[in-house]
């Protein structure tokens, strides 16, 4: 629960600030980078314990 609601807002923020980068015609930063990265990484090793490839960890 504790990990999906991490997810969840990590994901509400870096949609937040894609759509900011959009609407401005911004230049994309290195920590908008950085936080699609973790994110990634995240629904992976999520999507790994999902499907039985890692233990879970609760």
């Amino acid at each position: 629960m504790v990990r999906g609601l991490i997810k969840d807002l990590l994901v509400l923020f870096l949609v937040y600030e894609v759509l900011k980068i959009w609407y401005y015609r911004e230049k994309v930063t290195g920590g908008v980078v950085t936080l699609a990265v973790i994110v990634a990484l995240i629904i992976m090793w999520f999507m790994l314990e999902r499907i039985g490839l890692i233990p879970k960890i609760d």
